[in-house]
């Protein structure tokens, strides 16, 4: 899996790609929490280029949106694929958050 991140008008973005592994989630978790430490208020979750969510993935968002709250942070996710959205549905956490169809979309809620 890669990430990429980019900053548009001050809204971090992390572009997931490829096909989260097992071994991803402890890095992905550091480089998602080092961006609350850095005091980023605006970040977007970018899934449109992954298919499958792992459920230790899924736990990953979650809890890293929660703390992200707590800190006063906004987290917006875009484009999970039909099965991450399941995932998130059925762990009650796709009520809860903003969740987008595309990035711009996505911005615009930001303003």
């Amino acid at each position: 899996m890669e990430i990429n991140v980019r900053d548009v008008e001050d809204v971090i973005i992390l572009d997931f790609s490829g096909v989260w592994e097992s071994e991803d989630s402890a890095e992905t978790s550091r480089s998602m929490r080092q961006l609350l430490d850095l005091g980023y208020r605006c970040i977007i979750l970018n899934f449109s280029d992954m298919g499958m969510l792992p459920r230790k993935a899924v736990s990953l968002i979650h809890s890293f949106y929660r703390d992200a709250e707590k800190q006063g942070c906004h987290v917006r996710i875009v484009a999970p694929s039909t099965q991450a959205r399941g995932m998130l549905r059925s762990g009650g956490f796709l009520g809860s958050t903003d969740v987008y169809r595309d990035e711009i979309e996505a911005l615009k809620n930001f303003r």
